[in-house]
């Protein structure tokens, strides 16, 4: 190779350095947003003129309005550090909700709408499925049971607490079977339930089932 050759390539290769630890700056400038002022200045040097994706961590729990984001940044290994941690969306934990990073280009354009995801079960799957066991058991939500004493006692199984407006002029034993007890504000006031029992994914289906034979007594 001639000596002016090497020194070209020399030369591209310092350009080339330079570039990238230039680039390497913006983007740890880009990250501390707290300390750098000039951030969407950053941001947009880095999509415009050095092309680079964006990547957003997001959550469409909620189908009718926007997304939830994370993490909006260039560091793919940071958007899979959020995307890991992240938890459910607390309004919408009785769905499932899923996670996932997709990259965007300097127009806002997607480049790939799912890199990478991760799953969040309904807070109440586990329990779902206890509660079905339970109430296939017993023939259902609502029904009727004769005490060892001849009385008539009305049983609820259900994820949630009951009013008492339902039941009234009848004895009723309400069991509640779930992680999330979206009616909880009944508990203790004067609409609910007072004998009422609440069970989680602690317990089994065979635990809830004998439960329930005892109360039935």
């Amino acid at each position: 190779m001639q000596a002016g050759t090497t020194e070209r390539c020399d030369a591209q290769t310092i350009k080339t350095f330079q570039k990238m630890t230039f680039i390497n700056s913006l983007l740890a400038a880009h990250s501390d947003s707290k300390k750098y002022y000039n951030h969407d200045r950053i941001e947009y040097v880095l999509r415009n003129r050095y092309n680079l994706p964006m990547y957003e961590v997001m959550n469409w729990a909620d189908d009718c309005g926007d997304p939830e984001i994370e993490y909006s940044g260039f560091d793919l290994d940071k958007a899979t550090e959020a995307m890991n941690r992240a938890d459910r969306i607390a309004d919408f934990e009785h769905k499932a909700q899923t996670w996932f990073i997709r990259s965007i280009d300097a127009e806002g354009e997607v480049i790939d709408d799912c890199i990478d995801s991760v799953l969040i079960p309904a807070i109440n799957a586990e329990t779902d499925a206890i509660l079905s066991e339970v109430k296939d058991y017993f023939g259902g939500k609502y029904t009727c049971h004769e005490t060892e004493g001849g009385n008539t006692i009305k049983l609820r199984i259900a994820d949630h607490s009951g009013k008492h407006i339902n039941n009234r002029g009848e004895k009723c034993i309400s069991i509640v079977i779930a992680e999330k007890n979206v009616t909880e504000k009944f508990i203790c006031g004067p609409e609910g339930i007072s004998n009422e029992h609440y069970f989680d994914s602690t317990f089994t289906a065979q635990d809830i089932i004998e439960e329930i034979k005892e109360l039935l007594k």
